[in-house]
């Protein structure tokens, strides 16, 4: 039993020749890392000029000449093309209607199809809108 463990000694040699293939390996990655980073940099310029457009606030606050006006929820709906689902309770709507009348000029969807409400989160602390 003694001497086989010595036999396990030589064996050694075999992992130094399975290095040499290892190494090859090292060299590709290092080529492809040249390439990838080219590429982002083209990615980011094209990014800063987008920011720009939807920076203009105060084009959102003013409400477009052709936004049909707010007289009723129903047309609200139209308004914001359908994002209001529904009310909590029927006379709610009212409330809202009369609502909307006042902060009509408030409500509009913009040219990307956003839409912007000058109405707060919660108007009542017991009837809330709900939205999509």
């Amino acid at each position: 039993p003694l001497p086989s463990p010595s036999t396990l000694p030589p064996s050694p040699p075999l992992p130094s020749p399975s290095t040499p293939p290892p190494s090859p390996p090292p060299p590709m990655p290092p080529s492809p890392p040249p390439p990838s980073p080219s590429p982002p940099p083209p990615s980011l310029s094209p990014l800063p000029p987008l920011p720009p457009p939807p920076s203009p606030s105060p084009l959102p606050l003013s409400p477009p000449p052709n936004a049909p006006p707010v007289t009723n929820v129903q047309n609200l709906a139209l308004v914001i093309k359908g994002s209001v689902t529904s009310f909590q309770e029927d006379p709610f709507k009212e409330e809202l209607a009369d609502y909307l009348r006042i902060t009509a000029s408030r409500i509009f969807v913009s040219g990307t199809g956003s839409v912007g409400v000058g109405l707060p989160q919660q108007i009542t602390t017991r009837r809330t809108l709900r939205l999509v």
